[in-house]
């Protein structure tokens, strides 16, 4: 039924295979889990041949005619110096810029902390001249001889500019 809709299959010309096939195909297949690296190369070198015959693929590599031996222990053994002189010297970076990190950390905590006493004595400040002017029009209608709009535009007045609600309150 694929075929009808896919048509049939480019690289064998044969009809797709549906779900139940493809099911089928996984359940029957096993998996080695053991293989060696070699045996996976020449399974890869087996497969690219088996899809193209006219490709072929050499297997032959430059050798070293030196023993592999004792070579390759010392090329580990400077890979692992060189490894561990990366790692001291990536620690140690990383050890200068944490302490750095500390210290920005203190002292954004520090101005945190000001910021907040300044924020503190704003409101305290906010607190007290709403005080002030909460008894403002009774301070004002205690002047004898005023009347009650020239107390209005008095308390108005005071009321703008709270620099002079100070003033008003230290004179007798």
């Amino acid at each position: 039924e694929l075929d009808k809709v896919f048509g049939p299959d480019r690289a064998t010309g044969a009809a797709s295979e549906n779900f139940e096939e493809a099911v089928h195909g996984l359940q029957n297949e096993t998996i080695e889990l053991d293989k060696d690296e070699e045996e996976d190369e020449e399974e890869e070198g087996e497969s690219v041949q088996s899809t193209r015959p006219t490709l072929k693929i050499s297997k032959k590599t430059n050798k070293d005619p030196t023993p592999k031996g004792k070579g390759k222990r010392k090329a580990s053994q400077s890979e692992v110096v060189d490894l561990t002189s990366s790692f001291n010297v990536v620690s140690s970076k990383l050890t200068g810029f944490m302490d750095n990190m500390n210290s920005h950390l203190s002292n954004i905590a520090s101005a945190l902390c000001t910021t907040q006493q300044h924020e503190q004595v704003l409101m305290n400040r906010k607190m007290k001249l709403d005080e002030q002017k909460v008894g403002l029009f009774n301070e004002v209608m205690c002047i004898p001889g005023i009347f009650q709009d020239d107390a209005m535009e008095a308390v108005k007045k005071l009321a703008r500019d709270s620099s002079l609600l100070p003033i008003f309150y230290q004179c007798p």
